[in-house]
């Protein structure tokens, strides 16, 4: 019997886990993996820089979307490149006071939810036995 599926990419994305394994909406995903991967500076004054400057952390927020798109660590470098290149000149706000993100944090974020994903698919593999495929809705089983 051979599987013909119509979902052809190698994976979920990053913010697909995320969100599901956190049990959260992905329409609030950049918000809250901004939240949890800025510094504490960076969230504690998060309303009154928004209110004042709108656009100052719109390269983070990028950075935040650009990595949910991931299906893998892989692209992770690429990622971080665009950012580094795109984020403006660090002045006293990014740089001494940390208002933005931080690059490890995110990436300890990605690898955890990575990680969940391999481990919770490992699980069901051994519950399945060796060899066999887990079917996915998506997936049409032809003779």
């Amino acid at each position: 019997m051979k599987t013909v599926s119509s979902h052809q990419q190698p994976g979920r994305s990053f913010r697909e886990l995320y969100c599901e394994q956190r049990g959260i909406s992905e329409r609030v995903f950049v918000e809250v993996v901004f939240k949890k991967s800025s510094y504490v500076m960076a969230r504690v004054l998060y309303p009154l820089i928004v209110r004042m400057q709108p656009d100052f952390f719109r390269v983070d927020i990028d950075l935040v979307a650009s990595a949910g798109e991931l299906r893998s660590m892989r692209g992770y470098g690429m990622v971080m490149m665009r950012y580094n290149y795109l984020s403006p000149e660090d002045g006293f706000g990014r740089e001494w006071l940390r208002l933005r993100i931080s690059r490890g944090r995110l990436r300890e974020l990605l690898q955890q939810t990575f990680e969940m994903e391999r481990s919770r698919e490992a699980r069901i593999q051994a519950l399945l036995g060796a060899g066999e495929k887990i079917a996915t809705p998506c997936e049409i089983q032809l003779p």
